[in-house]
Parts: structure tokens; sequence; C-alpha cells
């Protein structure tokens, strides 16, 4: 479902697993939120995936 969302939106979406992977993402969300409070940022930016050649 929330993928669909995010397809429809006009990302492409990327699995990172179940639901026990969760503790590998949860850094990334304070790192965000210490950016766009402590560093300036505000809340108008994200993060990207950029993939290498294959």
């Amino acid at each position: 479902m929330t993928a669909t969302l995010v397809s429809e939106l006009g990302f492409e979406t990327v699995d990172a697993g179940d639901l026990t992977l969760a503790p590998l993402l949860e850094p990334y969300a304070l790192l965000w939120i210490h950016l766009a409070l402590r560093g300036g940022f505000g809340t108008n930016f994200a993060f990207g995936l950029s993939r290498g050649e294959s």
C-alpha cells in the first residue's frame, strides 16, 4: 500500500526489508531530525539513494 502511494507520487520505491530491520533505519530518522532542527536545514529536504553502474 505504501509503495503504491510512493510510486503514484513519482518516486521509485526500494524495499528495505521486513520490520525486523527497522532498527537499521532509525538512525537515519534521528540524523534527519538533527539536521532539520539543529543543522538549519528546516524540514524541506530528504536523503536520496544513488545506485552506481553495475
